[in-house]
């Protein structure tokens, strides 16, 4: 708003008239930008069966997921790390993962290890926090929070749902 506002009073206090059209065509382009960026619809974030299934349709999810399943247990692996191992740039990686799943690619690693994570509790009878070291997470305390905000539940709530069924 600060643009077209200084934009506005430029196009109010200058003498020149051709300048003064050029001046109210820029305004009007950006406040044309502005309501475009305003009602752009935000991208869909694609939940876990989906990550699912994409891992076994797209080949280059695939290849993500099969890099961080087999750095799974390293707290330290990150993005640039992700990157180095596909090949790619930073930035790159990032846009791809973004335009195929929803997610940033931070988040996207978060997610390969909270699956991980569900399928090692509905497999084994490891303590919550030995799940949490063995999926790379430094607390179980932020696993579990994670968890819960990715799967609508504690993962001792989604062992017992898992037991009963």
């Amino acid at each position: 708003m600060l643009v077209s506002g200084v934009l506005y009073f430029l196009f109010y206090n200058h003498k020149d008239h051709k300048e003064n059209l050029f001046q109210q065509d820029l305004v009007t382009t950006v406040i044309e930008k502005q309501n475009i960026l305003k009602n752009k619809p935000t991208q869909k974030k694609v939940d876990i069966t989906e990550i699912l299934s994409l891992c076994k349709q797209d080949d280059f999810i695939n290849k993500c997921t099969l890099i961080i399943l087999t750095q799974l247990q390293n707290e330290q692996f990150n993005v640039p790390t992700l990157a180095k191992e596909m090949y790619m740039v930073r930035v790159t990686l990032y846009r791809e993962i973004k335009k195929r799943t929803g997610r940033t690619a931070i988040t996207f690693i978060k997610l390969v290890r909270l699956i991980e994570a569900h399928n090692l509790l509905k497999e084994t009878n490891f303590p919550i926090s030995e799940i949490a070291y063995q999926v790379g997470f430094k607390a179980p305390s932020h696993f579990s929070t994670s968890y819960k905000k990715e799967y609508g539940c504690t993962p001792k709530q989604m062992r017992k749902k898992l037991k009963a069924t």
